[in-house]
């Protein structure tokens, strides 16, 4: 099936996944999967991935790149008196970052909830209620942005906002 909210992270979190357990005498085999836009594939084993044979998938420090991918857990009994076998799909990423306004400089870490720069795996959200609105005078490319009612962006001229909404 497909999974059509997504979970909202920041680029760098870490996220831990866990297959449901199951009442089966014999032992349980574990394996996870990635969806990266084309289908189902065996989880690569990386850096970002450990666990990917257990019940337990811990994926660290999350790059932004990894919007959009769905993951999926698979468990099947073996031996026993069971012949059980579970899947189990978890949530996309999204990575938001929110503006705070502490100054109205775009490229100030502090402005960003996220405490990073936007990149185009980022959806950029500017809210109201802030000390300042954001003036952009860097070119800048991001998923999506998302201005709340009342909310305002400044762009000095000549300078691009590239929203590529993928």
């Amino acid at each position: 099936f497909i999974l059509t909210d997504a979970e909202i992270l920041c680029p760098g979190d870490s996220k831990q996944f866990t297959m449901p357990s199951v009442n089966e005498t014999g032992s349980f085999q574990y394996q996870w999967y990635v969806n990266m836009g084309n289908g189902f594939v065996d989880l690569p084993s990386d850096s970002h991935y450990s666990g990917s044979f257990t019940r337990f998938l811990t994926i660290a420090n999350i790059p932004s790149s990894f919007s959009g991918y769905i993951y999926r857990g698979r468990g099947q009994a073996i031996g026993g008196f069971g012949s059980q076998t579970l899947i189990t799909d978890f949530k996309a990423f999204s990575f938001r970052n929110t503006w705070l306004g502490i100054n109205a400089n775009w490229n100030d870490i502090n402005n960003w909830s996220c405490h990073l720069l936007k990149d185009e795996n980022t959806e950029v959200n500017i809210t109201t209620g802030t000390a300042f609105s954001p003036v952009v005078n860097t070119n800048s490319t991001f998923k999506n942005l998302y201005i709340k009612p009342g909310g305002s962006i400044r762009i000095i001229t000549g300078i691009t906002l590239s929203v590529i909404g993928k």
